[in-house]
């Protein structure tokens, strides 16, 4: 082999379309396309004096190599070629470059294979190769095979963690960028039982999974710890000849990634309810239309114009609903699908702010809350939720015995702090509390039933929870939860306005 420092480091490229670095010139390079013909090549240098300083591989697989896969996941053949380079030569650091089909399954496996350095698709190749050879030549003679393996994942995985641990359980190293983030010690945990280190639910979940790793198993799991959700994988580490000797835990921060799934799930859904309300809501208005204007025509001919002002007056109320329709189209459509920047806004005074604004009917409002309330929310959507509720009661809270009705907003603190707005009106039967958020979901004639699901869309985008319950009169009572406020409501004081 050459000595790096007196002629060009010598890289062998196998199956990677890309260039070393920007300085390709500094490494002599060969290139091909499978590992059989690297194999031949590796074969025939033995006598042309030309060996390889570092093996880059990329994914393999469908390219005609001869690679024993060790799995059945993409890039299995690249790193079954990468680990016989890595058993059958000494001194050769090997580094797999997979490109976009790279993922922290592939990398843990990279480092189960005992390869030298991975890199990922967005990282730089010339710097892994000089990473690679740096840390073959400061392992070389001193046996430091499973340590390296766990450094060049801790460097290379983003947003994740990775632990190292014996048979016995017992974390050897722990390492990776996300502790940067959580209420955890890195030192702490090295040294320490993987049952002591964790919850005792946790531990009866997933031990099972890091004692398969030292079977030789590869388990898959999700968790969640300090409000974030993670991606886990356990998988063996085995030496040169093939034995398990630990066991491995890689973890990465998947919160975002399940955020934006669960951004786009509600996207889906909000598709689903224009596809609802254009097939459906709107049909029946315009059927009303089309009818009635056949009637009123024949109506119109035959001089009966009680019979035209019944069926103009018909056209009128379906145009009046469309209307409504649209309306409600169009705040759906507007809606953020995740309030992102929050801002502080005074609950008491948006309350009786938006009741100003519609039509009470005489009812009364009761705003049991403490002035100092101060919500976390995205005010304009904060008002169209309590728009919708302050309405809702208003239309569905008038007594059976014609008693004055009121309608009751209330704060409360708690594990899980929130709000409520009750009336005095019949409630709702249990099963119709689950129904009452559906889109079109109505009980009065002539709504088109769209206000309570506005209220549950305005809710998630909030990360709260809305629910239908029955109020202290029999009325109905809907409650509002998770709502991040800044103020308690100490010395909460009811005031009735009208």
């Amino acid at each position: 082999m050459n000595v790096r420092g007196e002629v060009d480091t010598r890289v062998l490229w196998v199956g990677v379309d890309a260039d070393v670095g920007e300085s390709p010139g500094e490494f002599d390079v060969r290139r091909v396309a499978t590992a059989a013909e690297a194999c031949a090549l590796l074969d025939d240098t033995l006598a042309d004096s030309w060996y390889p300083d570092c093996v880059v591989g990329g994914v393999l697989s469908g390219r005609g190599d001869d690679g024993d896969a060790d799995g059945d996941d993409t890039g299995d053949d690249g790193l079954g070629f990468l680990r016989r380079v890595d058993e059958h030569t000494h001194g050769v650091a090997t580094v797999f470059a997979p490109g976009t089909e790279g993922s922290e399954r592939l990398a843990a496996r990279a480092v189960a294979a005992g390869i030298t350095g991975y890199c990922p698709a967005d990282e730089s190749l010339e710097e892994a190769v000089r990473t690679a050879l740096e840390r073959v030549d400061s392992d070389r003679g001193q046996g430091h095979d499973v340590d390296r393996r766990y450094r060049m994942l801790a460097e290379n995985l983003p947003n994740g963690a990775v632990a190292l641990y014996d048979r016995e359980l017992r974390y050897l190293v722990v390492g990776g960028t996300v502790f940067d983030d959580l209420p955890l010690d890195r030192d702490h945990l090295e040294g320490e039982r993987f049952e002591d280190a964790h919850s005792p639910a946790f531990v009866e979940r997933y031990g099972a999974l890091y004692r398969a790793a030292l079977d030789g198993e590869h388990s898959d799991f999700e968790f969640t710890y300090a409000g974030r959700t993670f991606r886990g994988h356990t998988v063996p580490v085995r030496d040169r000849a093939g034995a398990v000797v630990a066991g491995m835990a890689l973890t990465q921060d998947v919160t975002t990634e399940h955020a934006q799934r669960a951004r786009l799930e509600r996207q889906n859904r909000r598709l689903d309810r224009f596809a609802s309300i254009v097939s459906h809501d709107l049909r029946t208005p315009v059927n009303v239309v089309e009818g009635s204007l056949v009637l009123l025509r024949e109506a119109a001919h035959e001089g009966d114009e009680a019979t035209v002002d019944q069926n103009a007056e018909r056209i009128s109320r379906a145009c009046r609903q469309m209307t409504d329709i649209i309306d409600n189209v169009l705040t759906l459509a507007r809606q953020p699908d995740a309030v992102d920047d929050p801002a502080d806004v005074a609950f008491v005074e948006t309350v009786r702010s938006v009741w100003t604004l519609i039509d009470s009917r005489g009812t009364d409002l009761v705003v049991d809350a403490g002035e100092d309330v101060t919500v976390r929310a995205d005010e304009s959507a904060l008002r169209r939720l309590l728009e919708n509720l302050l309405s809702n009661a208003v239309t569905h809270g008038k007594t059976d015995r014609g008693d004055e009705a009121t309608v009751r907003v209330e704060w409360f603190d708690g594990d899980v702090p929130g709000f409520a707005v009750s009336d005095d009106g019949p409630g709702l039967a249990p099963e119709e509390r689950d129904r009452a958020f559906d889109w079109g979901y109505t009980t009065d004639e002539g709504g088109v039933g769209f206000g309570l699901g506005i209220v549950q869309g305005v809710a998630e985008a909030h990360g709260w929870t809305v629910s239908a319950g029955e109020s202290r009169s029999g009325g109905a009572r809907f409650e509002v939860r998770g709502v991040d406020h800044v103020a308690p409501a100490d010395g909460a004081a009811a005031e009735r306005e009208r």
